[in-house]
């Protein structure tokens, strides 16, 4: 098979737990080449170890290059100056040949041997004491391509056997790097006919003599040598509570802040969850959002031993990250520790980030207050200690507004000042001076009546503010306990409802001087919709009513437009009341709508049983969502004609223009 960026990327993990000091040694079963091209796999070893890839062409070139002093591999073809060995022999009786090695590596070969006893006893007794096997081999798929297909669980039953300590066992799809879980291949949806393969680390602890493994699910073992049969067959579940290692317990990897220590499960009183990967948003977490969670009235704002900081990301963003100043102001305050965590084929960045902060909930085993950051957003300097305030005092999940800024006009303004935090009504001002288009196209006032399919609320804006209705807001913090519930589709969904329940225990922030958030967006991003022109009253009602007819909305959304919401820059004076009066002739028709179909529709959601998590009316209104299906389909196609024409036009130009 070669050695891929899976198999690089293992490397540097069993580099990282103190293996394959300067100077050690390597003998690879098969005579390696890299795979799938050698562009991909120098990609990887740039990626993983930060080297000159321009002398790398082999495998043996690369163990070179990051220590190796000895380097041998074994193949019957002979290549790379492999020794020509049988290897469904032993080689020790066959060919006299007892060196051991450090690493030894299993890339693809012994599924090509029929002799499989042997080859597990050459690679045993190849391998020094303390030194580390690495196998990748085919798990599922791989149709044809060798004699054998490897189940995880054969890695367990040859550890067991043997006294293999488990440094590492994953799964390997389309040379991207997955630890292993039982519930992996169905929680991914992975289909049966998918190349998949099984990849595991193992350290030799001892130079006994190679004991061959039984089946764990009908064998025991008592002591080194006696074996039993079980009175009934085991579970298939064969890897929970192994000792396996962090890494076969669930589909990411945790490390703590300190690379020495194991990090502990969750059990401070407040834990923080932030996703991030890619290089754009890991350079907008550490040098804008961190700063601005660092402030005294955020992070500064709690006591020490308080806060539990969980990064999710990937390996190669976690070693950006820790090298920034940031990181290290936040390492003095609070206890972090990170999450790995790669994308799966097909996956969206919402749905990643759902599944980051979920691997981060399972991880909770006391109640605390989760909060979800971000990792694009910048925090209001005392929004979390209000927040905090508010949990200590009972609210059981705290909600908060946001407004989008460009990013690059923002950016600017915080580089400018010289600020890495701003006060509630700095920040206002600082978001009116850097409005983001998809900002201006829910401001009923704006002069150039801009209007965009998705209204997360509805503003007024005045001198110094905005007043508005809010649809979606932000669940800064939620409590929760063991089992903790999964986030179902999006934190914003429905997740404080969903621990919560009752209108009365969500705090939602409607005054941003107690806080908010402002999200730095990219000017063209319009949330897959365009930014309309032309707006009027009835198509603003139109559009709120069409959202809360989608099966997307609840009850818990229409508690957040039940009240008005304030940003503002100064004091709120007389105009502040005009201006809602002038809110509620587009939010009043679309309230009114949903009462009227509502079978039962308190005036207040507070201090009422009305279940947040149901929909606010039977249904969903088929009519209303056919005729915005059918308009947004005409105005598609209206564009793709529009821009065929120009098409033809340019092309006519340019002819007559050539003569």
């Amino acid at each position: 098979m070669g050695v891929g960026p899976h198999a690089i990327q293992l490397t540097r993990i069993i580099q990282e737990k103190g293996f394959l000091a300067k100077g050690f040694s390597v003998l690879e079963l098969g005579s390696q080449d890299f795979a799938p091209t050698p562009a991909e796999a120098r990609s990887a070893i740039r990626r993983e170890f930060a080297l000159d890839r321009s002398s790398i062409s082999t495998p043996g070139d690369f163990y070179r290059a990051i220590g190796c002093e000895r380097y041998e591999c074994i193949d019957l073809d002979g290549k790379h100056g492999a020794k020509t060995f049988d290897l469904n022999f032993d080689i020790r009786e066959k060919y006299a040949f007892d060196d051991q090695f450090d690493l030894v590596t299993n890339h693809g070969t012994t599924e090509h041997l029929l002799n499989q006893h042997t080859a597990f006893l050459n690679v045993h007794n190849l391998t020094a004491p303390d030194g580390v096997m690495l196998h990748g081999l085919p798990f599922q798929g791989y149709q044809n391509h060798g004699m054998f297909n490897y189940n995880p669980s054969f890695f367990l039953d040859l550890a067991t056997a043997n006294g293999y300590e488990i440094l590492g066992l994953y799964l390997s799809i389309n040379d991207a790097l997955y630890p292993y879980s039982e519930e992996f291949l169905a929680a991914y949806d992975v289909r049966c006919s998918e190349d998949v393969l099984v990849m595991a680390a193992l350290r030799k602890q001892s130079n006994t003599a190679f004991k061959t493994p039984y089946d764990g699910r009908y064998f025991t073992l008592h002591g080194k040598d006696k074996i039993s049969a079980r009175d009934e067959v085991g579970s298939s579940i064969r890897f929970r509570d192994r000792g396996a290692g962090e890494e076969t317990s669930s589909p990411d990897h945790e490390s703590p802040s300190s690379p020495t220590q194991r990090a502990d499960r969750y059990s401070r009183p407040y834990t923080f969850i932030t996703p991030v990967w890619g290089e754009p948003y890991v350079d907008t977490y550490v040098h804008v959002t961190l700063p601005s969670q660092l402030s005294e009235g955020n992070l500064g704002a709690f006591a020490s031993g308080e806060v539990e900081y969980v990064i999710v990301t990937t390996a190669h963003d976690e070693r950006r990250i820790r090298s920034s100043d940031a990181f290290a102001k936040l390492q003095k305050i609070a206890s972090v520790s990170f999450i790995r965590h790669q994308a799966i084929n097909g996956e969206t960045s919402y749905q990643r980030q759902t599944r980051a902060a979920n691997l981060a909930l399972r991880r909770i085993v006391k109640e605390t207050a989760a909060f979800f950051l971000t990792a694009d957003d910048f925090f209001a300097d005392g929004l979390f200690g209000y927040a905090r305030k508010r949990l200590s005092e009972g609210a059981r999940a705290v909600i908060v507004p946001t407004l989008r800024a460009t990013q690059a006009g923002f950016n600017a303004y915080l580089q400018a000042s010289g600020v890495s935090s701003l006060k509630p009504r700095e920040l206002v001002r600082a978001i009116m001076q850097h409005e983001h288009p998809l900002l201006t196209s829910v401001v009923i006032n704006c002069p150039s009546r801009v209007w965009h399919e998705l209204p997360s609320q509805t503003l007024v804006r005045l001198k110094d503010g905005y007043v508005g209705r809010w649809n979606v807001m932000h669940p800064l913090a939620v409590k929760v306990a063991p089992p903790v519930a999964d986030i179902e589709s999006t934190w914003d969904w429905n997740y404080p409802a969903l621990v919560a329940r009752n209108a009365d225990d969500i705090e939602i922030i409607r005054d941003s001087d107690c806080g908010f958030i402002c999200s730095p967006t990219e000017m063209n991003y319009s949330q897959d919709y365009p930014i309309l022109r032309g707006a009027t009253r009835r198509i603003r009602i139109r559009t709120l009513i069409e959202w809360i007819s989608i099966n997307w909305g609840l009850n818990f959304h229409l508690l957040q437009t039940s009240d008005y919401v304030r940003l503002h820059a100064g004091d709120i004076g007389p105009e502040w009341k005009a201006a809602e009066v002038e809110l509620d002739k587009v939010c009043g028709p679309y309230i009114a709508f949903v009462k009227k179909r509502a079978a039962r529709q308190p005036e207040n959601l507070r201090n009422s049983n009305v279940d947040l998590l149901s929909r606010p009316f039977a249904g969903t209104q088929r009519f209303i969502l056919w005729r915005r299906a059918a308009r947004i389909s005409i105005r598609s196609a209206r564009s793709s004609v529009k821009n065929r024409i120009l098409t033809l036009l340019r092309r006519v130009a340019r002819r007559i223009a050539r003569g």
